[in-house]
């Protein structure tokens, strides 16, 4: 069993369980240890699969910080989306939190070296400005006669 911190009091506490847990004991501990019960049978899970157009996806993200921090996002993808996806993950040998992990990393480090190099950009472009605001100016003549 892994260990995880308690939720805040401000975080509903939902346990998503299958058709065995339906019996009266097992709904009363779920309850003991206060969580909410989402108990769904299979026919009834089957029936809203094929009457949602998109179909949430639970993906856990876990980022290593030293410490083990886990977030959970939940979002929405098409249906046939989410095979192709499973399917290229599989045959790639990565299950799909793998490669979720990966494209965020990924695109997180696109936007810090975009970040980056505007930085850079802004800080030359006023180097420039209070270059010529002090008078080291070149004229466009005697630019082009030394390159001519």
């Amino acid at each position: 069993m892994v260990k995880r911190k308690t939720p805040s009091n401000r975080r509903s506490k939902h346990l998503c369980a299958d058709a065995g847990y339906r019996v009266r004991s097992a709904l009363e501990s779920i309850a003991a240890h206060g969580r909410i019960a989402h108990v769904v049978s299979r026919p009834q899970e089957a029936e809203c699969r094929k009457s949602l157009r998109d179909i949430k996806v639970n993906v856990a993200l876990t980022i290593w910080l030293g410490a083990m921090n886990e977030s959970t996002f939940t979002f929405r993808v098409e249906e046939e989306l989410e095979e192709n996806f499973a399917s290229a993950a599989k045959a790639s040998d990565r299950t799909g939190a793998q490669l979720l992990r990966d494209f965020m990393r990924e695109f997180v480090k696109k936007q810090q070296d975009a970040a980056e190099h505007g930085a850079w950009f802004h800080r030359q472009v006023q180097v420039g400005l209070d270059s010529a605001n002090a008078g080291n100016l070149v004229l466009a003549g005697d630019v082009e006669a030394e390159f001519a």
